[in-house]
């Protein structure tokens, strides 16, 4: 099943000798938020050279300062993929699901009394690729996504949508290279219109795998038959549902910065945490099927933000720190 191409998704980094301006962040954002297709939407569909049947991630990101708060997060993500072959040449379908855990810690004011600390995730995406005309091929998918801490269990606000539409096409004398071009939808992206993409494969021997474009920037190469390893900017992050209102709890005005009014409490329908960074990263096969990996670095530029149906009621950006994200997976 060569034919089915997947591009592996997250993570995390810092430098706390490195700060940005405003403006630089919004740019730098605006580049990466791509990133976030391969966290959040492609990692179920795609990966890299080998089809990954089961895989499992842990990442953590360590303590960020906010005022007298100490944030950190820890992340637990399960994959499942099964391919189905159909009588059509190199033509499959994919079944895709992934469950996941998000542990976030705020300190103990900002939070105090509300459940904005643990939220479940539960992932289906069905997929059809199969080659069309002058030697491209087509990968689409769709399904629900939810993740949610289900405080008063599954409602219809926390069920959303997600979906691509990707085309990629071997270049080069030796198709090495591979160019992809495509659209995807996800309601983490904060974008009500998918969102284009575009990339280039570039594999100059066999041991060198360079992603240019967006959503993926990543350098790989492979010292041996069973190790690769690299660099690559990444994301990490998503947007997480209340299934009843809760509420922050107010210790003093600065928690509230982004406020007109003077309230000691503010509902919170939606959370999210984001992440972005710079990583180095190791691949190991094992027992011929199995692939061990860790990633490590620090992210440049981390948020926090609380929402009501409609509004963004506060934005935090703790002080960067390291990440770490060990994993395994099981190959076909």
């Amino acid at each position: 099943m060569k034919n089915i191409k997947q591009h592996t998704k997250r993570t995390n980094i810092t430098a706390e000798s490195i700060r940005l301006t405003p403006n630089q962040s919004k740019v730098l954002k605006e580049f990466l938020i791509f990133l976030v297709i391969q966290l959040c939407l492609l990692a179920p569909v795609f990966a890299q050279e080998d089809e990954e049947l089961i895989g499992f991630d842990f990442t953590h990101s360590g303590k960020g300062e906010y005022e007298d708060e100490k944030m950190s997060s820890q992340k637990y993500d399960l994959r499942i993929n099964l391919p189905v072959v159909t009588k059509k040449k190199d033509t499959y379908l994919m079944h895709g699901l992934e469950l996941g855990r998000s542990n976030i810690k705020f300190g103990n004011s900002l939070a105090k009394n509300a459940k904005l600390n643990r939220f479940y995730k539960v992932a289906y995406t069905f997929s059809y690729m199969r080659p069309i005309k002058k030697n491209w091929y087509l990968m689409a998918g769709a399904g629900p996504y939810v993740y949610s801490n289900f405080d008063s269990g599954l409602t219809s606000k926390d069920i959303k949508g997600t979906g691509y539409l990707i085309l990629s096409k071997p270049t080069g004398k030796r198709d090495h290279n591979e160019l992809i071009i495509g659209v995807v939808y996800h309601p983490s992206l904060g974008f009500g219109i998918p969102i284009p993409l575009v990339g280039f494969n570039w594999r100059p021997d066999e041991r060198w795998n360079i992603n240019l474009g967006f959503p993926d920037f990543s350098i790989e190469y492979k010292p041996g038959k069973n190790t690769r390893i690299g660099t690559n900017l990444f994301i990490n992050g998503d947007e997480f549902t209340l299934s009843n209102k809760d509420r922050i709890f107010q210790v003093g005005r600065e928690h509230l910065p982004d406020l007109t009014k003077d309230v000691k409490d503010v509902e919170v329908d939606k959370f999210s945490y984001t992440e972005y960074g710079l990583g180095l990263h190791v691949k190991q096969k094992f027992l011929k099927n199995f692939q061990a990996r860790i990633n490590t670095g620090y992210s440049f530029s981390r948020e926090f933000e609380f929402k009501d149906e409609k509004n963004k009621l506060l934005t935090i950006e703790p002080k960067d720190k390291y990440f770490v994200q060990v994993g395994v997976s099981f190959l076909m």
